[in-house]
């Protein structure tokens, strides 16, 4: 018999996934832990997951449904939050195309209570393609020398000295602390995450590390990591507004901490500028060009580009050459 530990709310939201959305559920069932609740939040979807959904928490108890006008990822999470039963103890994120391994909550429990900690994160992941699931990779987030268990610490060196940890999904969160702090995920932004974990780890205490995948994520070719994004930047500046707040807010917005929101800002603009010369993006070669000297031109940019940057962390090598050749 597996201890239980606390329960666990696992907030799944569901857009366009009929393909994928049971055997996400599935796994979720399947799971060692059993005291969970499962909220699937459909954000107004127009296919069938929300019938899906709704078969499904007919046949399970501890399955509730939340129906919703679509309003986006975030929406969709922030709405999941609401709906957490007050015995929570911690809240737990899965998108509707990936699948959980079945002894991930049970070992990140366990692994909580042990610690004491307020959040759980673990620094790999299995990845399969959809056109071919016969083939697992491990993918890995961050390696262990910047898994640091001070959540300051990580936040400066991790999130944005190395741009890292960014991820939501996979991750066991403090209910307390969400509900108290009021974490909520941004309305219509990319890179919600790391605005929702810069909220979350800005009143946590301790992180502990779970050192195996916890999940599976599916790649997908139509997915939004893999089309270029016209006007990113303004994303990129949020995000640099964000982590500058946070500095702030734990006190630690001197000239030596600075240089890690410098280094940050500066990771994020290069690689959005080879998105831009990519051939991801479909606008000519002149239009490009005026596209990037726009960003390059900018006052903050152009500061940030002359200092010295350390180079930061990608598992692929091409990717840190590329990197360190611009």
């Amino acid at each position: 018999m597996v201890e239980q530990l606390g329960k666990v709310s696992i907030i799944v939201p569901v857009y366009k996934t009929e393909k994928y959305v049971q055997d996400t559920v599935v796994s979720l069932i399947n799971q060692t832990y059993e005291d969970v609740e499962i909220i699937l939040v459909d954000d107004g979807s127009p296919d069938r997951s929300p019938e899906i959904c709704d078969n499904l928490a007919m046949q399970y108890d501890h399955i509730r449904v939340v129906h919703k006008e679509n309003g986006g990822l975030s929406s969709a999470r922030n709405a999941g939050i609401e709906h957490v039963s007050p015995d929570s103890k911690y809240v737990f994120f899965l998108d509707s195309d990936d699948t959980i391994l079945p002894h991930a909550l049970e070992d990140m429990m366990t692994l909580a209570a042990k610690e004491n900690a307020s959040i759980v994160m673990s620094n790999t992941y299995l990845t399969v393609n959809e056109e071919d699931r016969s083939q697992e990779k491990t993918a890995l987030l961050f390696p262990s020398s910047l898994a640091y268990t001070d959540p300051k610490e990580f936040v400066l060196r991790t999130v944005m000295g190395n741009c890292r940890g960014w991820r939501a999904t996979g991750i066991l969160y403090s209910t307390k602390i969400i509900k108290e702090m009021g974490c909520r995920f941004p309305l219509g932004r990319i890179s919600e995450d790391v605005v929702f974990n810069l909220q979350f780890l800005a009143n946590a205490d301790k992180i502990a590390y779970y050192n195996q995948p916890a999940i599976k994520v599916l790649k997908r070719a139509g997915s939004i990591t893999h089309t270029f994004q016209n006007g990113f930047e303004d994303t990129i500046y949020y995000i640099d507004g964000q982590a500058k707040a946070f500095l702030e807010r734990v006190g630690l917005d001197g000239e030596t901490d600075k240089k890690y929101l410098d280094a940050m800002l500066c990771r994020n603009l290069v690689v959005y500028l080879f998105s831009i010369m990519s051939s991801k993006n479909k606008m000519d070669k002149a239009a490009k060009k005026v596209y990037a000297k726009k960003i390059i031109a900018d006052e903050r940019n152009r500061g940030v580009f002359r200092k010295k940057q350390p180079l930061p962390w990608f598992e692929s090598k091409k990717t840190r050459f590329g990197i360190r050749l611009m």
